[in-house]
C-alpha cells in the first residue's frame, strides 16, 4: 500500500478547509500555525495547520451546514450573485491605472450607492481577487432576541 504525501503552499491567500468550512490563510504565525479568515462569516482565528486541509482535496460538504450558522444552499447561492453585483460594480474602478475619487463617486451615484461603500468592496475584493470576500457577514446574534424573555411576556399578554 503505498500513501501519497499531499503538497500543501501555506502562504497569504491560500484556500483550505476548517472543520467543514472554506477559509482563506492570512498570515503565517509560526512554523506551525497560521491565522485564517472564515469566507462564510469573515471571522478571523489562529489554527494549527494540521488543522486544514488543501482546498484541491473535494470534500463532501452539506450546503446547509456549511458553518455553526447553516446557511442554506439557496442562501449561499443568493450570496454569491449579490457578491457578483457588487464585482461588477467595482471593476471598472479596480482596472483603473489611478482611481480618482471623483470616478468612485460617479460609479457609487451611478448604482444609488455611496462612494465609501464602493471603497470598502474594493478593501474587501482585495488583491486576492475572492468574490467570497463581498458576501455579505453574518451578525454573531443572529437568530436570538434581545428583548428579554419576562418582557416579551408583559408585551404580549397586555396586546
Amino acid at each position: 500500500m503505498s500513501s501519497r504525501i499531499q503538497q500543501f503552499h501555506i502562504k497569504r491567500g491560500v484556500r483550505a478547509y476548517l472543520r467543514g468550512g472554506v477559509v482563506i490563510i492570512q498570515s503565517v504565525t509560526g512554523l506551525d500555525s497560521v491565522i485564517v479568515r472564515a469566507v462564510e462569516n469573515g471571522k478571523t482565528e489562529e489554527v494549527k495547520i494540521r488543522e486544514l486541509v488543501p482546498a484541491e482535496i473535494t470534500l463532501e460538504v452539506d450546503p446547509k451546514a456549511v458553518s455553526e450558522n447553516k446557511r442554506s444552499k439557496e442562501a449561499l447561492e443568493k450570496l454569491n450573485e449579490v457578491a457578483q453585483q457588487k464585482v461588477e460594480i467595482i471593476k471598472p474602478l479596480l482596472n483603473m491605472a489611478k482611481r480618482t475619487r471623483k470616478a468612485v463617486e460617479e460609479r457609487a451615484a451611478e448604482f444609488g450607492r455611496g462612494a465609501s461603500t464602493l471603497y470598502e468592496w474594493i478593501a474587501e475584493y482585495g488583491q486576492e481577487r475572492e468574490i467570497e470576500n463581498l458576501y455579505s457577514k453574518l451578525r454573531s446574534d443572529a437568530g436570538t432576541n434581545r428583548i428579554p424573555s419576562a418582557t416579551e411576556e408583559i408585551s404580549c399578554t397586555s396586546l
